[in-house]
């Protein structure tokens, strides 16, 4: 039960993680479209500029967390 529960809040965060980033992109998106940068035609011509902002699957070691689990 326990390992179930471990699971599932694993799961959790990650999904919480990936709505927090789409919320960040799109803030960014909006911020960016209210500016001057008219010369940008779409939201993926935005979010392709200089800084990334979607994480790498390296950032959230969900493996490490599940070994961890008691088994």
């Amino acid at each position: 039960m326990l390992r179930v529960l471990a699971n599932f809040l694993i799961y959790f965060k990650v999904i919480l993680v990936g709505l927090l980033d789409a919320l960040e992109i799109n803030e960014v998106i909006l911020l960016r479209l209210q500016g001057d940068n008219h010369e940008y035609l779409s939201t993926t011509a935005i979010l392709n500029r200089d800084d990334e902002l979607v994480a790498d699957i390296d950032d959230y070691p969900i493996e490490e967390a599940f070994l961890s689990t008691p088994q």
